[in-house]
């Protein structure tokens, strides 16, 4: 295809978009040969895939370009990085996202601090995500839409880490601004926002307010938009007086959007505003973000445990300890550290957001580059295999797939302990996990390690001395009266929160 008739071809699709007619630009693209499209065009194109929803497809569109170092090919430009980097973050492989993208920020592409910003805000780090958005406004024309845009970003931010000063200051100022423009969507979520911004005040009938603005503002808009109104009018509802929510009423709604983001904030203040100490720690140990989990304990103060039980309400015969991949006291249905082991940890490690498929690949494959065009298969056979384990061994719990997403639901007859802390997902910190669990204070053998993990004479051997190489267990005697002990700092876990 000549480049004229790419040129001609997207400016269609982009008509289609704009036109509201999403499903048939759709259509559109699907239909092209990627490798017709000249090099000139793919950044255009990828794009559009993007705002179509088509993520792999833009990834394609740009991968042989980013990842692939072949003769004579032109370097990536810093726009195609930038772009690959928020496909990345659409897909869910938002670490690579970020390294990408803080790779090539500049002043150079604005667009690149907006989208690592993305990437924070997808992992509820608000606090990271102000510099980049801040950077971003001072870089774009202030007389533009795309300024008004990143400026609610950056109010939302704000109020997240309940820099409420700065956040109210700024909230009035693009209201000001989008009432005078007729902006009505950015109206809208400007009154939002603010409504959070009074709830965190405590003043829940002036928030109430600004959601009957907000709903005023975006009545034409989609569905979506009008639940949240209604999700935060009813927690404004429920500090106002406690006894007369129906939370499960509220959870129904979410679920039936499909919003896993908006039952753990439901859960997060029927704990805090019931006192529910119970559900608080099914907040903190199914939420893996720092910030998260600081926020809810500056609210609702209480002992953390190491280990929280999560599932059947009331004590099983055997409950089921996912660090080991085996029923407490029982059997192993997962072999320690394996790809299905650490998949059942990822999949179960943040309980309410299910997992896309380059959230997965980032997890079992972390020292590896997503590849659009073989990456979601080599995903999808370990998913296959991990729903044949479960079906054999866990007929208790099932994995879902819903919107291109994957999760794992319990039944009443399956509970799980999660711990508070986890080790790095990979099958040496899986395994230094075990070793700190049996042995903490005490010296081992290479036979009672080899026994324990169920390994060949050589392969305990190699796997003992990667450990005395990374520091985590250290060697004491030669020969038959050779021993291993944890050393007083073992490394291999992740921090505070991972």
């Amino acid at each position: 295809m000549d480049q004229q008739k790419c040129i001609e071809l997207r400016q269609q699709i982009d008509l289609l978009i704009k036109a509201g007619n999403g499903d048939q630009a759709k259509k559109e693209l699907v239909r092209i040969s990627i490798p017709d499209i000249p090099r000139s065009e793919r950044f255009h194109f990828a794009q559009l895939c993007r705002r179509t929803g088509l993520i792999n497809s833009g990834l394609k569109m740009l991968s042989k370009i980013i990842r692939e170092d072949q003769e004579g090919m032109i370097e990536a430009r810093l726009e195609e990085k930038a772009e690959y980097g928020v496909l990345l973050q659409r897909l869910g492989a938002v670490d690579e996202a970020k390294k990408l993208l803080n790779e090539i920020v500049t002043d150079n592409i604005p667009s690149a601090y907006l989208y690592l910003a993305f990437c924070n805000f997808n992992q509820w780090n608000y606090r990271e995500a102000i510099d980049p958005l801040k950077r971003y406004l001072k870089l774009i024309d202030d007389n533009s839409y795309a300024y008004l845009v990143g400026q609610v970003n950056l109010a939302a931010a704000l109020v997240n880490i309940e820099k409420n000063d700065e956040a109210g200051a700024l909230l009035d100022q693009i209201i000001t601004i989008n009432e005078r423009l007729g902006n009505k969507l950015l109206l809208g979520n400007c009154y939002e926002i603010k409504s959070q911004l009074q709830i965190q005040l405590g003043r829940y009938s002036e928030a109430k307010k600004l959601l009957d603005k907000s709903e005023k503002s975006l009545q034409n808009n989609q569905l979506l938009e009008k639940f949240f109104i209604y999700k935060w009018r009813t927690i404004a509802e429920a500090f106002e007086s406690p006894n007369s929510i129906d939370w499960s009423e509220l959870r129904k709604k979410a679920r039936h959007f499909n919003h896993s983001e908006s039952i753990r904030e439901i859960d997060y203040h029927e704990a805090i505003i019931d006192h529910d100490l119970d559900l608080a720690l099914k907040v903190l140990f199914g939420t893996p973000f720092y910030d998260y989990r600081k926020k809810l304990l500056n609210k609702l103060p209480m002992d953390v445990p190491s280990f929280f039980r999560m599932g059947a309400p009331s004590p099983l015969e055997k409950d089921f300890d996912l660090l080991l991949g085996s029923y407490i006291g029982g059997r192993e249905v997962f072999k320690l550290g394996s790809i299905l082991h650490r998949l059942f940890c990822t999949l179960v490690k943040d309980f309410y957001r299910p997992k896309r498929i380059g959230a997965l690949f980032s997890y079992l494959y972390p020292d590896e580059y997503f590849d659009p065009h073989s990456s979601p298969d080599r995903v999808h056979q370990i998913l296959k295999r991990f729903r044949s384990s479960i079906q054999k061994d866990i007929n208790t719990i099932d994995l879902r797939h819903t919107n291109n997403t994957y999760h794992v639901e319990f039944s009443q007859q399956f509970s799980v302990w999660l711990p508070f802390s986890y080790p790095e997902l990979s099958k040496n910190g899986l395994i230094k996990t075990r070793i700190e669990r049996e042995w903490t204070d005490r010296r081992f053998t290479r036979r009672q390690f080899q026994n324990l993990f169920r390994l060949e004479y050589t392969a305990a051997n190699t796997k003992l001395n990667e450990l005395v190489a990374d520091g985590f267990i250290e060697r004491i005697g030669l020969g038959r009266s050779t021993v291993y002990c944890i050393k007083k700092d073992p490394r291999g876990y992740e921090g505070q929160v991972s």
